[in-house]
């Protein structure tokens, strides 16, 4: 199989964030993704359970020859190898990679929808997807800098740069 472009979501809001996120991206590069571009790191409030720390969020672009089902495997894979436990939806988490998108690829399987079904809604996707491809389009053409501008206020979640964590953050010691 060829080399595919994917993006992936990378989260974390228990201590230490910016590790959590940088054993994150190793255990890509473990497991077959070639890193292309990694965004800056966002601060983000939590979206459903609110009770709980805010997020630190980025997205990385790379490229694999893994398929969609194998990658979404790995990365379940990287984020247990990480201290990701999954009893509480939405709970706090050590890592959450999620699989935004796979090429142009729409599918949905009982364990993967492609693109991810909450793209468009989430601010704290949004900002570093488009930070790392400006002119990004969903398979079915539309523009994700459109779905940034339409989110109105209510579906605005909190995301802004975290500062010490622009461009070269996973090489810093911020």
């Amino acid at each position: 199989m060829k080399l595919q472009t994917v993006y992936i979501g990378l989260g974390s809001n228990l201590s230490p964030r910016v590790f959590h996120l940088k054993k994150g991206i190793s255990g890509l590069t473990q497991n077959g993704i070639k890193i292309q571009a990694i965004s800056s790191v966002y601060l983000s409030s939590p979206v459903g359970y609110r009770d709980q720390p805010n997020f630190l969020n980025a997205v990385v672009k790379g490229r694999t020859n893994l398929s969609p089902h194998h990658l979404i495997q790995a990365l379940l894979k990287i984020e247990k190898e990480n201290g990701r436990v999954r009893n509480l939806k939405g709970r706090e988490r050590t890592l959450d990679l999620d699989l935004l998108l796979y090429n142009s690829m729409c599918m949905q399987t009982s364990d993967l929808i492609l693109p991810h079904p909450r793209i468009t809604e989430r601010k704290f996707v949004l900002i570093p997807l488009l930070e790392i491809e400006p002119n990004l389009a969903s398979p079915e053409g539309e523009s994700y800098q459109k779905a940034l501008l339409n989110l109105s206020f209510e579906q605005e979640y909190h995301a802004q740069t975290v500062k010490c964590y622009r461009h070269s953050w996973v090489k810093q010691n911020c």
